[in-house]
């Protein structure tokens, strides 16, 4: 059996002599630990937090070595990967309510590279299969409704690796540079399967490498994996804003409280801005800002 990778790894130019960066985390960190079946989300509804809090400390929603969390537009899914071929979906009635068992939402389709997300329309779901400097391979699945199953795969490439689905439909990911930094862009598309090539995000290039890409829903707030200095460890989850879709990012600034000595890595944030849910430690862990 193909074991998926323990935690989530960074770009290919992120790693020493091509092994995954070491988890060093002590683990102090962490938050406390839990399956899921006893996890308490905000108050539902409308001003559920406030957009000023900061984020509280992280809780572990699946502990099991797991990946790649991706939520639903409504944000009563989350889907992720496990150590196993599978995409699996665990389920929550209401935003107040406690993520249930995870289920298999679709069977045998992560290849060795571990990488699969699904889109928040819960219409497509990628598994990036290989790469070629600078395309990225991936596999698409579709379906027409989000309670329907998957049909597939149709080949798709792009120039963005380890790319999420953006609200908007779009690829974003990391580009790879002429050196050996990767960088945040965007790959636009009207289908899903075509991709035109990829634009940097204006204001965000820097001489350190960005990764992870998970915007908002407004599209006007960006969280991303980074090694720039001024963060707690090896890779850092930090955030950009902008006061439209015209404008460019604004100077990232670190999210302590989603960030360690270890590697995290954004998946997806709320519609409202109260979750962020990340991969850290080979667990999917959320952070939630208070009222």
């Amino acid at each position: 059996m193909r074991l998926l990778p323990l935690t989530p790894i960074a770009p290919v130019v992120l790693m020493a002599c091509g092994q995954p960066v070491p988890d060093t985390s002590d683990g102090s960190n962490d938050g406390p630990t839990n399956d899921g079946s006893d996890v308490s989300a905000p108050d539902a509804a409308s001003g559920r937090c406030s957009a000023t809090s900061p984020f509280g400390a992280p809780v572990v929603l699946v502990a099991a070595p797991s990946a790649w969390p991706s939520l639903s537009v409504d944000g009563l899914r989350l889907y992720y990967t496990p150590q196993s071929a599978d995409i699996v979906v665990i389920e929550r009635s209401s935003l107040d309510a406690n993520f249930g068992a995870p289920k298999i939402a679709l069977a045998g389709a992560i290849g060795v590279l571990g990488h699969a997300v699904v889109s928040p329309d819960e219409t497509h779901a990628y598994v990036m299969s290989g790469a070629s400097a600078p395309t990225f391979f991936y596999r698409m699945y579709q379906r027409s409704v989000s309670t329907g199953g998957f049909s597939g795969p149709s080949p798709v490439q792009m120039e963005v690796g380890e790319m999420r689905v953006g609200p908007d439909g779009n690829a974003y990911g990391y580009v790879l540079d002429s050196g050996t930094l990767v960088h945040l862009g965007v790959a636009t598309t009207t289908d899903g399967k075509t991709f035109m090539s990829p634009v940097l995000l204006p204001g965000l290039k820097a001489t350190f490498s960005d990764a992870n890409p998970v915007l908002s829903t407004d599209l006007l707030t960006i969280y991303f994996s980074s090694s720039r200095p001024g963060g707690k460890g090896q890779g850092d989850i930090w955030v950009s804003t902008r006061a439209s879709s015209s404008n460019d990012w604004s100077l990232p600034v670190p999210v302590p409280e989603a960030s360690s000595t270890t590697y995290e890595a954004p998946g997806a944030v709320s519609a409202d801005g109260c979750e962020l849910f990340l991969s850290r430690n080979a667990q999917i862990q959320v952070v939630r800002r208070g009222k």
